[in-house]
């Protein structure tokens, strides 16, 4: 995602660990599913930072997190604002 402000560090109901980063347009990049966090509050993030790890499953594999884009009240679909390879 693009640079943003991190607005939010902590717990959300259904999102677990969860980083909110708030960018110049007024949207919110919300990174959800945590097992650590690289970033603290209120700190400048620049496109391509780490923000923090995926939680990883107990069997070792790859981890999964979860990715939102909310535009005032209401959540995006990220297909329809970021070009994906």
């Amino acid at each position: 995602m693009n640079e943003g402000l991190v607005s939010f560090i902590g717990q959300k109901d259904g999102f677990g660990q969860t980083v909110v980063i708030q960018h110049a347009d007024k949207s919110y990049a919300w990174y959800g599913n945590l097992s650590s966090m690289d970033v603290t509050l209120y700190e400048y993030i620049k496109k391509g930072d780490s923000i923090g790890k995926a939680t990883e499953y107990e069997d070792g594999t790859n981890g999964s997190f979860y990715f939102a884009i909310k535009e005032g009240e209401d959540f995006v679909d990220p297909n329809q604002v970021i070009e994906f390879d």
